[in-house]
């Protein structure tokens, strides 16, 4: 039994173009599934913008750990996307001849656009930065920013979408870090290797509770 649709008339109509290109796809042996869905996933959210969490203020900047919220958001929307299309090719004739390996583009797809959001050093470092020092060095520059990107699009009778937000803060927040001083460098790599031992010991007072039972 094919799963119950969550777009709306209005989403499956504007998707229909992208069905057909997904289906064309299907017979193409230089498939690029990475660019395919990333170009679907960008545009999806320029027309019908993630709504913010019910846990998440309705309008202003948002905080690093709420914009932690929102990349999880717009994830499970992508996640529904992806599947969407599996669904929609699994219910035609050629879909079901190539239901296997449609299961392995998937599988492929899922790992290739996520691949860059795996925690690296670098990411981890710029994590614990905003942590740090959001308030204090972070918080004023971003919001300029954001005001100027609103002033841009508004010119152009458009909105700032959530994911442009979340894009414009972390690529600020990085560009940042990079310029640090060296001394705030090692003391975000200092957090990093606390938070790190903390998690350890935890892991490991549990570990030895289970053992004493």
């Amino acid at each position: 039994m094919a799963p119950r649709k969550w777009t709306s008339p209005e989403q499956e109509e504007w998707l229909s173009p992208w069905y057909e290109k997904y289906r064309a796809k299907q017979s193409d042996k230089a498939k690029n599934w990475a660019n395919f869905f990333t170009d679907l996933l960008g545009e999806w959210l320029e027309q019908f913008p993630e709504p913010r969490p019910a846990t998440l203020p309705v309008i202003g900047p948002l905080t690093m750990d709420e914009i932690t919220i929102m990349d999880q958001a717009e994830a499970d929307r992508k996640k529904k996307l992806e599947n969407r299309f599996k669904n929609s090719i699994g219910a035609t004739k050629t879909g079901r001849q190539a239901k296997t390996e449609a299961a392995n583009v998937f599988h492929a797809v899922l790992k290739s656009v996520t691949k860059c959001e795996k925690p690296s050093r670098t990411l981890q470092e710029v994590e614990a930065y905003s942590k740090l020092y959001y308030q204090k060095r972070v918080k004023s520059i971003v919001d300029n920013k954001l005001k100027a990107a609103v002033e841009e699009l508004r010119a152009e009778n458009k909105a700032l979408t959530n994911g442009r937000r979340v894009a414009l803060v972390k690529k600020e927040t990085a560009n940042l870090y990079k310029v640090e001083t060296s001394e705030v460098k090692a003391e975000v790599r200092r957090y990093i290797e606390d938070a790190k031992t903390r998690r350890d010991e935890k892991d490991r007072m549990w570990s030895e509770d289970d053992y004493a039972r």
